[in-house]
């Protein structure tokens, strides 16, 4: 299936704000600061008619949220989509979603946490270029020096490549040497948990020779190691060019030292297979994140990680 590269943001685009995922009810402070931000930008907002549902611990039932995100594909007014926060409700919307209404419309579409799982499943199925990157509620609400904006700014509204990471994320970490040479390949992001329950599903990504960026949120050190093992298992860790894991907030307590129980994770779950695992602190939660395109060039080396192709035209 050949890439799609959604057009371009430009500001004055209208970008509708939807939320797949969790109730947003207890969050309406900072989701208003984020929304904010957003519109200082010089974008327009479109928000989702069931945005403030509420059902269970969703943002509404799976036909309201479902209905949200094809109104925003089928709106032509409509530049990107961005969810407003994540949580743990996009696996129930995977198999529901009108791939060939994206396809006919590609847009910019950025998510982040449980959100992977709709990044991945859109860049399988309909071969969309998508992009793990700010929220309204976390991000973009929490990044008062602009530096993640900035960078998502880059990577969405520049057609060109981006580059390497910005200083800020700080030096690539190295887990386990690979030839010690730059690899590159497709870029893939994932939020680990979500990765494993995508598998097995026509929703997962080809991951051949790709740049396979994992990141999570207040996961142990032995549920790392059973997800890696479990991506193993499947053949996906097999075909990775390189492991690149972001930041884990709140991860590995399970170890007096959570470094160590990273490492030990790794060592486990990668096994004997002949490939480089990094860590970069330029993704993930807990931190103000870059933006990450799924599906475009990528690549690592202990100089640096790379966004090697435009990710929009």
């Amino acid at each position: 299936m050949d890439v799609i590269r959604p057009p371009r943001l430009q500001p004055g685009d209208a970008i509708g704000l939807i939320a797949p995922s969790d109730c947003l009810l207890p969050y309406r402070e900072q989701i208003g600061t984020g929304m904010a931000r957003l519109a200082s930008l010089g974008f327009r907002l479109r928000t989702g008619q069931y945005i403030w549902n509420e059902h269970g611990r969703h943002a509404g039932t799976v036909a309201e949220r479902l209905a949200d995100l094809h109104a925003m594909w089928a709106d032509p007014e409509v530049k990107g989509i961005i969810a407003i926060m994540g949580g743990s409700g996009c696996m129930a919307l995977v198999d529901k979603v009108d791939f060939g209404l994206v396809q006919a419309n590609p847009k910019v579409f950025v998510g982040f946490s449980d959100l992977s799982i709709l990044l991945n499943a859109l860049h399988a199925r309909a071969g969309l270029v998508t992009f793990m990157g700010p929220d309204v509620a976390n991000d973009l609400a929490n990044d008062t020096e602009g530096r993640g904006t900035a960078h998502f700014l880059q990577v969405t509204g520049r057609p060109e490549p981006a580059g390497l990471l910005p200083a800020w994320t700080g030096p690539v970490g190295v887990l386990r040497s690979g030839t010690g040479t730059r690899v590159a390949g497709p870029l893939l992001a994932q939020n680990i948990p979500c990765s494993t329950h995508l598998l097995g599903t026509p929703y997962f990504p080809d991951a051949a020779g790709s740049i396979f960026c994992v990141e999570s949120f207040r996961v142990s050190a032995v549920q790392l190691m059973r997800a890696l093992v479990q991506l193993r298992l499947a053949g996906v860790l097999g075909k990775v060019s390189a492991l690149v894991i972001g930041q884990m907030e709140g991860c590995f307590t399970d170890f007096e030292d959570p470094n160590e129980g990273l490492r030990w994770a790794v060592e486990i779950g990668v096994g004997d297979l002949p490939i480089p695992v990094y860590t970069t602190a330029g993704f993930g939660h807990g931190v103000i994140s870059v933006t990450l395109p799924v599906g475009c060039r990528a690549s690592v080396g202990t100089d640096g990680f790379r966004l090697e192709e435009p990710a929009v035209r």
